[in-house]
């Protein structure tokens, strides 16, 4: 089934939605000497880390390429815990999968991709992903899927992040904030 379609598509966020992972990525970029500003979340690393090394993109690359050696180890040590948001992925694309569902699932993320993939395959999820992408980029995709019958629904830990996209998609894009709701209240937001 291609992505346009399905009658359905659920799409995750990754980090603070898929997996909690804020203490790993935070500790990876400590460990570097960079303290993550609180409006990095859900931006790629270069949208906040080149502005805070002053424009400095080969500075910038290049603390980004030690943090993620010092991530990539964290995560290996200490695997993140799966949300519920995270448990809820893992259900609707092993039914898409296993049991060929009517609907569709994916990841979209600013994470870059080989993080992506190795949390993904620590917690056996198997789904279509995108990386390394901007919230306008997330916002463009989105709307993309919702043309014609296709319900959509984005699930994502940023309220702000959700704010920018509501105001530029359309109405059948469904967008839910998670903030640590149980299993149970989630899928019925979800549904």
């Amino acid at each position: 089934m291609s992505l346009l379609s399905s009658q359905r598509h659920y799409a995750f966020d990754l980090d603070g939605t898929v997996f909690d992972t804020r203490h790993h990525v935070e500790t990876a970029y400590a460990s570097v000497g960079v303290m993550m500003p609180a409006g990095a979340w859900g931006r790629t690393w270069e949208e906040w880390l080149i502005p805070q090394c002053d424009g400095d993109r080969l500075l910038a690359s290049q603390l980004h390429a030690k943090k993620v050696q010092v991530y990539d180890q964290l995560l290996q040590d200490e695997p993140p815990e799966l949300t519920a948001a995270g448990e809820l992925l893992l259900l609707l694309s092993t039914k898409e999968r296993v049991l060929g569902a009517d609907f569709e699932t994916s990841v979209m993320t600013g994470a870059s991709r080989g993080a992506m993939n190795r949390l993904l395959a620590q917690a056996g999820i198997v789904t279509r992903s995108l990386a390394h992408l901007t919230v306008e980029q997330k916002t463009e995709r989105l709307r993309l899927l919702s043309h014609g019958r296709c319900r959509v629904t984005y699930v994502d830990d940023d309220v702000v992040a959700l704010h920018v996209m509501r105001q530029k998609l359309p109405a059948n894009v469904r967008l839910i904030h998670f903030h640590g709701q149980d299993a149970l209240a989630l899928r019925k937001e979800v549904w």
